[in-house]
């Protein structure tokens, strides 16, 4: 009889043993989020940079097409304004991925953060936080994704 009761006081207790033993410490978790932030902000910031110098790249490429321009356009006025318009073509496409690759840096630190913070919980309640995480996620890439779009249709426009 004592067999009968003990076999399933061991069950229940390798379970809540089991259970407990996956879910991290609040210190563990606190120690993840704040190395998933610092990874994330660091991202951003070469994502940042990285925008910044095609900027400045995209500057200098329609300066010199300005004064290109300037110099053909005693020659051939159409074909200096379709060059100028190729340039800030370029240089619209160039922004806006250097936009897209700062948002999706900063997105993806997001997830990252999140993703720790779930980490913490159990069961359910993981997989409810994960799935909001991945849903915010995917709607943060979307918004990139579009305004990228929208300004190579406007390139595009321009080229026309």
């Amino acid at each position: 009889m004592k067999t009968a009761l003990i076999k399933p006081l061991l069950l229940a207790s390798a379970i809540t043993l089991g259970l407990t033993a996956c879910q991290e410490s609040a210190q563990d978790t606190a120690s993840d989020v704040a190395e998933a932030r610092a990874e994330g902000q660091e991202d951003i910031a070469e994502a940042q940079a990285q925008a910044r110098e095609t900027a400045a790249e995209t500057r200098e490429d329609l300066a010199e097409a300005a004064n290109d321009a300037a110099m053909e356009a005693n020659d051939d006025v159409a074909e200096a304004g379709a060059e100028y318009s190729e340039a800030v073509a370029d240089a619209t496409e160039a922004n806006a991925a250097a936009r897209y690759d700062v948002a999706m840096a900063r997105a993806q630190a997001e997830y990252d953060v999140a993703e720790e913070r779930c980490e913490a919980l159990a069961g359910a309640e993981r997989d409810a936080c994960m799935t909001a995480a991945k849903a915010r996620f995917d709607e943060a890439k979307l918004a990139a994704e579009q305004a990228r779009d929208r300004a190579d249709v406007a390139a595009d426009a321009r080229r026309d």
